[in-house]
């Protein structure tokens, strides 16, 4: 039995299926919220802390990850079985397999039938990880996508010392695990800007020739409480069945999700460099996610004044000339926002935030 309350038994099944030909890639751009739970039987790992990944994100839209890295899903399912199901009816299972449908967008690049194995197109439709000395795409977006490369806290974050379970740990017990699988290159489901920047970093498409030449859709509608909390919902982790968000964390997940909207728009809009669809959806984006902050800072008073002195500076129509260091100042606003609240002082937001109708897909029971 597992930590999510069912038998590893399929997992077993899918390490035959995955461990040999398979691999799963790593890129940091992702829509999923999902909670981690223990491994207490996974096997002896050496684990050594890795530099967080926290800087990268703040100055890129993604970051790469190394594939040598990513371990096989078998070691995120045999604990987690409940949220394997889940994943495996959620669009994000698919999506490498929907790299069939953009041989025509390869072919307007220039790129051979390799763009299933390599390249731009697997960083957002894949998960990669070494394989018998080589790197291949195997499975669409997936647990380490949005958690990270396990190898270096695989084994870190459900090591519960002399506390023996998660239930038996102290605050400070739990508080330094989570600090060492943080420093290891874990995203745990607490870090709630890496998450929405995982997602935006790929649902922003921040390319512009993949948009301009290949026709790539320039974006996605994406809203972090919406698509976080339907389908690809997987809150299992010590509990009976797949727990909603509570509102105090609805709350800080549209603040977040909406900021940082923002912020990747604004640092695609400065990788611009000629007129076009990219350029135009880039503007319309910023335009767009600026609004919706608007709103915030007018609902959410002082909790978000930090974020409203952030924004201050774009304009309409904005130049990418002039997007400068905005971007980082937005997300240095974001992060303390993340840090200091607990969503406890922002039921004034809560006329927006979207309705569970609106919500992508229905989640797993």
């Amino acid at each position: 039995m597992n930590a999510s309350g069912r038998t590893g038994t399929r997992a077993g099944r899918l390490a035959v299926r995955l461990v040999a030909p398979v691999s799963l890639v790593l890129f940091v751009a992702v829509t999923v919220v999902c909670n981690i739970a223990t491994n207490a039987a996974a096997p002896a790992r050496t684990t050594s802390v890795a530099t967080a990944i926290g800087a990268a994100l703040a100055s890129s839209a993604t970051a790469a990850i190394d594939p040598a890295k990513v371990v096989a899903v078998a070691e995120c399912s045999n604990c987690h079985a409940r949220e394997f199901t889940a994943w495996e009816n959620t669009p994000h299972h698919g999506s490498y397999k929907k790299l069939r449908d953009g041989k025509e967008i390869a072919e307007k690049l220039g790129v051979k039938k390799t763009y299933r194995r390599t390249g731009l197109c697997v960083q957002c439709h894949a998960t990669l990880m070494n394989v018998e000395d080589k790197v291949k795409a195997v499975s669409g977006v997936s647990c380490q996508s949005c958690h990270g490369a396990a190898a270096d806290w695989l084994n870190v974050h459900n090591s519960y010392g002399d506390a023996g379970s998660a239930d038996a740990e102290t605050d400070e017990q739990r508080n330094q695990r989570h600090k060492v699988a943080d420093a290891a290159g874990m995203t745990r489901k607490d870090r709630i800007y890496l998450i929405a920047a995982n997602c935006l970093g790929c649902h922003t498409v921040p390319q512009e020739e993949l948009v301009n030449k290949g026709g790539h859709t320039a974006g996605s509608e994406f809203e972090l409480v919406a698509w976080s909390q339907g389908m690809v919902r997987h809150n299992y982790f010590q509990k009976d069945a797949n727990a909603p968000a509570t509102p105090e964390r609805l709350r800080i997940l549209y603040v977040v999700g909406r900021t940082v909207d923002l912020e990747m728009s604004l640092r695609g809009l400065a990788k611009a460099t000629a007129d076009g669809a990219y350029k135009t959806s880039m503007q319309a984006r910023v335009a767009a996610a600026k609004g919706e902050v608007d709103k915030i800072v007018a609902a959410g008073g002082d909790a978000v004044k930090g974020i409203a002195g952030a924004i201050g500076d774009i304009k309409d129509d904005m130049a990418p000339d002039q997007v400068g260091d905005i971007p980082d100042k937005v997300a240095a606003a974001v992060k303390s926002f993340a840090e200091k609240n607990d969503g406890g002082n922002l039921a004034s937001i809560d006329a927006l935030l979207p309705t569970p109708d609106k919500y992508k897909g229905t989640a797993q029971p």
